[in-house]
């Protein structure tokens, strides 16, 4: 054990999704730089080649070549760290998307777990009797109410009153029949021939003409 006793290490911050992917694109984009400026170099080093091929200086042309693959092999690796970084940069994403998406869902379970707390199936049930109780007794209830009430009469009474009264009325009508007087038939429909009818005999005499049509006759005449 130490005598100014053991030191504490100095807990590093927790780095949150969003940090990291921040940083992830960061580094892609001083990729992105770096292998811009190695291009230009690659693209350097080609047209020194053609110049030494150029000056036939065929030992200049072949140390250019060779710093351009040089160069073309950084950029194949650089090529590999950014598609690396790319693929980490997914997956940090979609853990990130499934961490959202499993506190969601942890806070719609809790939710209905305090819902249905007190919520049970003995519970249910019971409340679901309760209301098949009060149900069948609202209904004897009314069977109660539209119960007649007075004096109950048998159907055989009622049946016999029912069929006193259609003969009484039978009888009625029988006595009614019997009672109407007979009328009598004209001869000429007894005997088939037709009945002689008594018109008014017409008028023999001249009508009358009225005082007005002999006046205007007897102007007529003074004129002429």
């Amino acid at each position: 054990m130490s005598l100014f006793g053991s030191r504490k290490t100095k807990q590093q911050p927790k780095t949150t999704p969003q940090d990291a992917i921040k940083r992830l694109n960061e580094t892609l984009d001083n990729i992105d730089k770096r292998e811009k400026h190695i291009q230009k170099n690659v693209d350097k080093e080609l047209a020194t080649a053609k110049q030494m091929i150029a000056a036939k200086n065929k030992n200049g042309a072949k140390m250019a070549l060779r710093r351009k693959k040089m160069y073309e092999s950084q950029i194949e690796k650089l090529n590999g760290t950014k598609m690396t970084i790319e693929n980490q940069k997914m997956a940090l994403e979609n853990a990130n998307f499934n961490k959202d998406i499993m506190q969601a869902m942890s806070m719609g379970a809790q939710a209905l777990r305090g819902v249905n707390q007190d919520l049970t199936i003995d519970s249910v049930d019971q409340t679901m009797d309760d209301i098949q109780e009060q149900m069948d007794l609202a209904n004897e209830i009314s069977e109660a109410i539209s119960q007649p009430t007075g004096a109950y009469v048998e159907d055989d009474e009622l049946e016999a009153e029912l069929a006193e009264l259609e003969a009484e009325g039978l009888d009625e009508t029988l006595l009614s029949v019997e009672s109407t007087p007979k009328t009598a038939l004209p001869k000429a429909a007894v005997s088939g021939k037709s009945p002689e009818l008594n018109l008014p005999s017409a008028p023999t005499s001249q009508v009358t003409v009225d005082e007005d049509e002999q006046e205007l006759r007897a102007l007529e005449a003074s004129m002429a």
